[in-house]
Order: C-alpha cells, then structure tokens, then sequence
C-alpha cells in the first residue's frame, strides 16, 4: 500500500496506519511521532522532509524491509531508529538526515547502508560502523559545526569523487583516516585543527587541499609517498613555520597559497623541483626574510607575490624562473636591491616594487625586455633610473609617485608608454 499526502495545515483527527504500508510520502508531517499502534515491518520508504517529527516510534522496531529514510529539514528530530532488524544484504539503505539541527547522537550503522546524508546535523562525533562501512558510496557530513572528532578505527569507506565533504565542521580538530578516494578535502576556518596526520599522503586522488584560516595549524606534515594529483595547496591564514622539503613529492602542484602565514621562516629549496607549480602566493608573511636560490630552471612558474614579507634581496638565481609574468614586491619594506639578472625574465610583464622603502637603486637593464608593460616604484627610495633604462621597450606604465630621491637627468624615450605618473614636486 503507497500513502501520500499533499497537506500542510494543522492536524486535528486520530491518524490510523495500515500495517500493510510500504510507501509513506508525507511532507511537513504535523507530529512529534508516528501512531503506536502502527506496525512498520512492510514499510520501504518513509519520506517526511519538514516534518515536526521528535523520533519515529517511542519503542524500537522491526524495520525488515525499510531501504529509504527521508527526514530532511526535520528540524525537532532528536532521535533516529535502530535499524538492527535490516540486515537482508540484497537490500541497500539510505537514509537522508541534512539540516536535522536537533539531532546529536546517531546509532551504528548497518552494513548494507549506502547513502547516508547529515549535512548539518548537530551530531558531535560519527559512529564506528560508519567509517568502516565499505558499502558507503556517498557520506555528506559537511556544515556539522559541533563534530568533534572521526572515528579512529580504520577507514573503509570507498566514497565516489565529490560524495565526501568535510567543509564547514569547524569543530573537528583530529582525525587519523580520511576515504582513500577523496579528490577535494576543504577544512577552511577549523580554529582546533592543530596537525594533520602522516598518512594524508594516502589521499592518492587528492587534487585540491584547502586549510586556509586553520589558525592553530603548526605543521604541515613530511610527504613520505608521492602525491601524484594534488594540484592546489592553500595553507594561507595557518601559524605554520616552514614547508618540509618533502614538499618535492608533491609533484603535480599548480599553486601554493601561503599568504598571511605570519610565522613561516623559510621555503625549501626543493621548491624547484616542482615542474608544473605556476602560482606562489608568500604575501604578508611578515617573517620570512628570505626567498631560496633557485637553483635548477621552473618553466611554468607564472605569478610570484612576496607582497609585505621582510625579503631583503632577490637571489639572481631569480632567472631560473623562466615562465614569470608577474613579481609582486609591494611593502617590502626592507627590500634593499634587485639583482640584474631580472632582465633575463623575457616573459616578465609586471613589476611591482610600490612602498619599498629602502631600495635605493634599480638594476642596469642589460637586454631589452619586450614584454614587461607595468613599472610601479611609487614609494621607493630610488634616486636615479639607469641609462640602460631604455630597454624597457614594452613598458605602458610607469609610476614613480612617491619618489622623493628620484633626480631625473634625462627623460626616457619610450614608444610604448602611455601612462607616466610622477607628482612635479617629486621632480
């Protein structure tokens, strides 16, 4: 028998369920329980999203046959039923929980469960049986802000890419296993999340790890497996004080987010080692005083911001990085010089040096650079632009606001510049 039931008013009468029920579809279900006197052994699915629904029965039941749960958006729900009577493994469970706000403890789990649904529950920790369920395909737990901690039994869980999300449980602050399938683990503002474990390098499939505004993480852990996939690294907003130089083994990475890491030290020079790294983001690592000597050539490296870091000089190695099209040097208050060898950045199209107070020189431009179009030394503490200046051929913009010391001896003639920002007391 299928019952369905299409009314959200107020319910007033007696309400009677036949035991022979096997489909119950009843939105915005008006009471706190199911009658007692109902009998649910041939019931299959029971859909109530927004339902007024405390807990399904007072007593616990023989639940055979029941493969669907639907109480999504049941808001009161502070219990959910055992489920030990649906252990028939031809059947497959799921059960649909998201935004049960109410709901803090959840049963085990059966074996034959496969979708499993507690997007923003209230629920403070996950039962074992579910992290070693091998028969979860789809586990969502994102936006549990009171979880506290996973299972620490061994996780079994072959999660397909994209059924897994851990993005919004602040709270969590260890873990020792995470699905060996994940390609995206997000753990943004996890304000107790202190390490991560050594094993994450069994996260083969990983391709994007975010940690950004974790404000107790020290510590990024040593890779002692390669990590073939992961491509983006955002570790910006964390307490951490250097990069292992195991970061090597993180060979597919694209961009590294380090900024506003205020007590990072110091960048490995195995650095280098990452062919296909074409973001570096250091801005506002106020403590890092040195950027490494690279010393074997990066080709795809594209956008380098040391942006307010205390960095005195660049290395000349800095020609190694063959691909760059932008050096972001803002506020780089104790920057000091720039090597020469910046001319051999063919590539390089912006150049930002704006409030570095204490660069006094700008290098000799020994061979044209065609591509770099922007200039900005507004702030600096330059007094005079060589006469191999000219070689900026390319060069649109030009901005020496600010420039104090700057005694102009000549103007440079070049063709390509439109916009020449210099105030005439500064002349």
């Amino acid at each position: 028998m299928l019952i369905v039931v299409r009314s959200y008013g107020q319910f007033t009468v007696s309400l009677d369920l036949p035991d022979s029920l096997r489909y119950l579809d009843w939105p915005s279900y008006p009471l706190e329980s199911l009658p007692s006197n109902f009998c649910p052994e041939n019931l299959v699915e029971l859909h109530m999203p927004y339902s007024e629904v405390k807990k399904l029965w007072e007593e616990d039941q023989r639940l055979v046959n029941l493969e669907v749960i639907n109480l999504r958006w049941s808001t009161n729900l502070t219990e959910v039923p055992n489920l030990p009577g649906s252990q028939n493994l031809d059947k497959r469970i799921h059960i649909d929980l998201g935004y049960c706000t109410s709901l803090k403890y959840l049963p085990e789990m059966p074996g034959n469960i496969t979708y499993l649904d507690l997007q923003n529950t209230g629920i403070n920790e996950l039962p074992e049986s579910v992290w070693s369920n091998e028969n979860i395909s789809y586990l969502n737990i994102s936006g549990c802000e009171d979880l506290e901690k996973l299972p620490s039994n061994k996780c079994k869980l072959k999660v397909s890419a994209g059924s897994f999300d851990l993005e919004g449980c602040t709270s969590l602050g260890e873990f020792s296993e995470l699905p060996r399938d994940i390609s995206i683990l997000s753990m943004v503002g996890f304000k107790r999340l202190v390490s991560l474990p050594t094993n994450i390098c069994k996260l083969k499939y990983l391709k994007e790890l975010i940690l950004s505004r974790c404000s107790k993480l020290e510590n990024f852990p040593e890779i002692l497996e390669p990590m073939e996939h992961l491509e983006l690294l955002d570790l910006s907003g964390t307490v951490i004080e250097e990069l292992h130089s195991s970061i090597e083994f993180l060979p597919a990475l694209e961009c590294i987010d380090l900024r506003d890491c205020n007590r990072l030290l110091s960048i490995p020079r195995s650095i280098c080692k990452l062919k296909y790294l074409e973001k570096l983001n250091l801005s506002r690592c106020s403590k890092l005083e040195n950027f490494p000597d690279i010393w074997k050539p990066m080709e795809h490296l594209e956008f380098l911001n040391l942006s307010g870091t205390a960095v005195k000089e660049l290395h000349s190695s800095i020609e190694f990085l063959l691909a760059l099209k932008c050096i972001d040097l803002r506020d780089c208050i104790r920057l000091s010089s720039i090597p020469k060898s910046i001319c051999k950045l063919k590539y390089l199209e912006e150049l930002n040096l704006s409030r570095c107070s204490k660069l006094e020189n700008f290098p000799e431009i020994l061979e044209p650079m065609e591509h770099l179009v922007s200039l900005s030394l507004q702030g600096t503490a330059v007094q005079k632009l060589p006469s191999s200046f000219g070689n900026l051929i390319g060069l649109q913009t030009l901005d020496l606001h600010g420039c104090k010391h700057l005694k102009l001896s000549f103007i440079c003639h070049i063709a390509a510049l439109r916009s020449f920002g210099m105030k005439t007391r500064d002349l």
